[in-house]
């Protein structure tokens, strides 16, 4: 009879018990794959909420890489991107307004060594409350809304109410889209303006505040039942992922299973 034996790796552990041993080796052999094939993200809820939470699954099945998110803002997506705590950056504005924000707060970073990646658009809205008669205003009227020369309703055809603009601080990819395509960049200067953090408290305090008017997600405006002004030409927020080259393989394959799937999937 014959008899095979199967070589055993060294442990330095020879002298503790044999499953000990086995148990050690083995969670260093886990521990050390899970970092090779984990990616970390890291940015806009918007893109997160909108785009990538309800396809993570397939695009880790497609490139077979374990995908670590931390939805918070576009402007810290990028700074943790260059600090090199995120692999991948998700930003919903364009990288050039998001870029001159995060350098009012971190200016030493390399930020000649980003590129975006495009990877699709949704609308933004802006909600009112429910008791608000204004379902329309022109882009001038919005403008001049959001630059604080316009403080009432009964200016615009409503109540004679103050107007509160609701919109999250400045870095939010929703703030950067309407300050890029109706105030040229410019600043929100309304009086009295409201700036929760979360994008989610806009629409609930447009939903409580009677003079609201709010900056906000189409799907959480349409989620929380609030009426929408339409305006002349409606804003956009561009979904895009922002990778710090060089940009190695895992990343690369993240970005086209992304652009894959949302090309047969559209938002």
């Amino acid at each position: 009879m014959i008899f095979k034996v199967r070589a055993q790796p060294f442990c330095p552990y020879a002298s503790a018990s044999r499953v000990l041993c086995a148990a050690v080796m083995t969670f260093a052999s886990v521990a050390c794959c899970s970092a090779q094939d984990m990616l970390r993200i890291q940015g806009s809820t918007t893109f997160f909420n909108h785009l990538l939470k309800p396809r993570q699954a397939d695009i880790e099945r497609l490139t077979r890489t374990r995908i670590e998110v931390v939805p918070n803002k576009s402007i810290w997506g990028v700074i943790a991107l260059l600090e090199g705590r995120a692999d991948l950056a998700m930003i919903s504005a364009a990288m050039e307004g998001e870029v001159d924000v995060a350098r009012k707060i971190a200016p030493d970073l390399p930020y000649d060594r980003l590129r975006a990646f495009e990877i699709s658009k949704v609308p933004i809205s802006f909600p009112v409350h429910p008791s608000n008669p204004v379902r329309s205003l022109t882009n001038v009227q919005l403008r001049k809304i959001l630059n604080g020369e316009i403080t009432r309703w009964s200016e615009v055809g409503g109540g004679d109410i103050a107007i509160r603009v609701v919109a999250t601080q400045d870095g939010g990819g929703t703030v950067v889209a309407v300050r890029s395509q109706l105030l040229n960049d410019a600043p929100i200067r309304a009086n009295f303006a409201i700036r929760p953090e979360s994008a989610r408290h806009v629409v609930q305090v447009v939903a409580q505040e009677p003079g609201a008017i709010g900056i906000a997600q189409h799907r959480l405006a349409k989620n929380a039942d609030l009426p929408e002004v339409a305006i002349e030409t409606p804003v956009v927020q561009t979904l895009t992922f922002v990778a710090e080259a060089p940009i190695n393989d895992k990343v690369k394959a993240v970005i086209e299973a992304t652009k894959a799937i949302v090309e047969k999937d559209p938002l």
